[in-house]
């Protein structure tokens, strides 16, 4: 689908809900277009939101709130499938739908590609914007005698639609750009990455066994500290304070001291100069992955370490 096409179907959404002031949000990659969407909503005022989208979990509520805006509009994403999210303002989610279409010269290389997979049941997954080319991409498949299953879509933290198929397939295929949300998948079954940049095909497990023996050092590191940082995020889809109450008891249970710590964006910069020993994330789980001066575990891998029954033993 074009981008005229979507910009005028998001205009008639739009007009059904009468709004007077609208809050536009759209990720990095879509601000390209962010002038041509207001031109086209010239009949409303409209707030662009300059900062970074990171997902359906990264609204901009209180921004929204400060302007006095009627109604959200969230380009890019659909509904944050982990929670609902409060908002005292209608939100309007709509996710671009990138292009789809396939040439002949293409849908060659691709079949060059695929007959590389050996696995004959291919799960196929994307990110929103792709799904349109999920059943193109199975059609070539098919063609090489594979039997493939439309698992879905998946985010870099939210991957339920692997999950629930993984019985069901003997390997996953992901299709998208960049890999930021292939890299979320956990599975046990084969991964494969086809990048839409390139229409190469990449073996991701050699990869995700990399990240997996990071993750195990960094939370070996963190479990030599004496003092924790508990990083939680003030985005609405990334709040989380269920955990803290217990993560403090159980470090006091250890003989160790935590400091809850509660920022928009969590990133290294803003935590030099706090004096703990490592920090726990409560936020997005791919935080962790981005570098940090001092050793960074997540809420739910320190928790599989440390439950109350086991200090309780100790």
């Amino acid at each position: 689908m074009d981008n005229t096409k979507q910009i005028s179907e998001l205009v008639e959404i739009i007009k059904e809900k009468k709004p007077k002031r609208i809050f536009l949000q759209l990720p990095e990659g879509l601000k390209t277009i962010s002038t041509e969407i207001m031109d086209a909503l010239k009949n409303y005022e409209v707030i662009l939101s300059g900062d970074r989208c990171y997902g359906a979990c990264d609204l901009r509520i209180k921004e929204a709130e400060a302007f006095n805006c009627d109604l959200i509009v969230h380009i890019g994403h659909r509904q944050f499938p982990k929670k609902k999210i409060k908002s005292s303002i209608p939100i309007i989610y709509y996710p671009w739908k990138f292009d789809t279409e396939l040439d002949e010269k293409t849908k060659q290389l691709l079949l060059d590609n695929f007959i590389k997979i050996p696995e004959w049941r291919i799960g196929l997954v994307t990110s929103i914007q792709y799904l349109d080319l999920l059943p193109h991409i199975a059609d070539l498949l098919n063609k090489l005698n594979k039997k493939t299953l439309i698992a879905g879509d998946i985010l870099g933290c939210w991957i339920e639609n692997v999950i629930k198929n993984e019985n069901k397939v003997d390997a996953f295929l992901f299709v998208g750009t960049g890999e930021f949300h292939v890299s979320g998948i956990k599975t046990k079954r084969p991964l494969y990455f086809l990048n839409l940049e390139n229409f190469q095909l990449k073996n991701m497990n050699e990869d995700l066994f990399k990240h997996e023996k990071i993750k195990l050092a960094k939370i070996a590191s963190a479990l030599e500290a004496r003092s924790f940082g508990l990083l939680v995020s003030s985005k609405p889809g990334q709040l989380n304070i269920s955990d803290i109450k217990k993560l403090r008891r159980i470090i006091k249970k250890l003989g160790k001291k935590s400091y809850v710590i509660v920022l928009d964006e969590i990133e290294n910069s803003k935590l030099i100069g706090i004096d703990v020993d490592a920090f726990i994330n409560l936020a997005c789980p791919r935080i962790s992955e981005d570098h940090f001066d001092k050793p960074i575990v997540n809420v739910a891998d320190f928790l599989s370490f440390f439950t109350e029954r086991k200090i309780l033993k100790h």
